[in-house]
């Protein structure tokens, strides 16, 4: 018995994360997490993704999608939609304000703090931007694509393919 889960139990919480399409390793973290397999590991609570979500935003001002898109993406030729759209996901999965984030922001080094609170957010963010845009990604390009400018440059390339 694990913190309350026994074996059987166990090889069904996987069997299910496993037949709604999770990776193994993302089932291992998922359930690891939540029964505190790892007690080690530096997870944030909500709070504390808030402070620093703050922190690192601290002295921007909120950028509606028109202004968002004109200040960081109508000189590339990345249509509108495709940063808009890419903001809404994040924001939805990580159920917080991201109208202050730049399209330069890494998400591998200043703003890597989300992956703390959400360990699964980055599966589900990749795989809500394929759905959205009906494309896919490799492993290499997820783990490339760090700030949302490269995000979105990565998906008009794909669509635009």
């Amino acid at each position: 018995m694990v913190d309350g889960m026994n074996a059987p139990a166990i090889l069904w919480a996987f069997a299910a994360a496993l037949g709604a399409g999770l990776p193994i390793a993302v089932a291992i973290i998922h359930f690891g997490r939540r029964y505190k397999w790892f007690p080690d590991a530096h997870f944030i609570g909500k709070r504390e993704f808030e402070r620093r979500l703050e922190e690192a935003f601290q002295g921007r001002n909120a950028l509606d999608d028109e202004s968002f898109f004109t200040r960081y993406f109508a000189k590339r030729q990345i249509p509108k939609d495709i940063p808009v759209r890419i903001r809404r996901i994040f924001q939805e999965h990580l159920k917080a304000d991201f109208s202050r984030i730049s399209a330069e922001d890494d998400l591998s080094k200043e703003l890597n703090f989300p992956w703390n609170y959400d360990s699964l957010a980055d599966v589900e963010i990749v795989q809500a931007l394929e759905k959205e845009f009906g494309v896919c990604f490799s492993d290499t390009e997820a783990a490339e694509a760090k700030t949302l400018l490269r995000i979105a440059e990565l998906i008009n390339q794909k669509i635009h393919s």
